[in-house]
């Protein structure tokens, strides 16, 4: 193992992130596993740098999210904590609501300089920053992908197989994009930046097709304009961007505060969805008993 002070960045972020996802299990759980999982994920974080030290970690966060998304499903359901469809499907809602402010925030972060006591755009906090920037993403599309599996339980049977592909879709996308995310923090390249423009575009395109699957069914008490409005703003950029490059071989030039508008209306609108998903949830649990 490496000492302490010479563990290799990657190796650091990615267990402070691992030790962040332990948090979500109950607590019985946690108690009686937590430090072991831990350790155990340190170690083949080591094996995986030790057997490709471009690619280990980000392939081995591939396989630990989908493992940790199912394992964390079953834990609350088997021990009775979410022993309720409508009480996992409330959870889920507010997974949704706060994935969005994790990934606002994190994007922000992730676009302050690079701390220099000799670069004057820098500022003091962006040491913080720089180092919250992918931990505050990872654990929001984290969040964010949980709170599209329970929009994903709660409307199966009523949606259509539009609805059904799209949110499928945007699952993928949610995976996806984080798998992105981690593979960028540890080389800033290939294929990484693909896939978090991909996973980005899948997400926000199948939530498109679940939005109007939304409109068209009314699936929400209210606000079943949301699910189409959070996925217009990036699908339009990455239409626009790819017919000006294709036809004129120019990039896309958006100004920054459009940007910011665009981020906040697409995050902002996910979180409404889910502070909706959450209530219309407890209204159907009041209905019923």
């Amino acid at each position: 193992m490496y000492p302490v002070h010479r563990k290799p960045v990657s190796l650091r972020i990615s267990v402070f992130i691992y030790g962040l996802m332990v948090q979500v299990y109950p607590l019985s759980f946690r108690r009686a596993y937590g430090q072991p999982m831990l350790q155990l994920f340190q170690d083949r974080c080591h094996m995986a740098l030790q057997q490709n030290r471009l690619l280990g970690i980000p392939v081995l966060w591939a396989n630990t999210l989908v493992d940790f998304l199912l394992s964390v499903i079953e834990q609350y359901t088997s021990r009775g904590t979410m022993n309720t469809k409508s009480n996992w499907i409330k959870i889920s809602g507010w997974f949704l609501a706060i994935s969005s402010l994790l990934i606002v925030v994190g994007f922000a972060a992730s676009s302050r300089p690079i701390y220099n006591v000799y670069n004057l755009a820098s500022k003091s906090f962006d040491r913080v920053l720089n180092v919250a920037a992918m931990p505050l993403l990872v654990a929001g599309f984290l969040s964010l992908t949980l709170g599209i599996l329970g929009l994903l339980n709660n409307f199966k049977q009523h949606i259509n197989p539009l609805g059904k592909f799209g949110l499928i879709l945007a699952l993928l996308g949610g995976i996806t994009t984080t798998v992105g995310i981690i593979g960028v923090s540890v080389s800033d390249g290939s294929p990484w930046w693909e896939l978090l423009m991909l996973g980005m575009l899948a997400l926000f395109i199948g939530t498109g097709f679940f939005g109007v699957n939304c409109l068209r069914a009314r699936l929400f008490s209210r606000w079943n304009f949301l699910p189409l409005m959070v996925s217009l703003p990036f699908v339009i950029l990455f239409v626009g961007s790819l017919g000006l490059n294709s036809s004129l071989g120019l990039p896309l030039d958006i100004p920054e505060i459009l940007n910011i508008i665009f981020l906040v209306v697409s995050f902002g609108g996910l979180a409404l969805i889910g502070i909706q998903l959450s209530k219309d949830s407890d209204r159907s649990q009041s209905t019923s008993s």
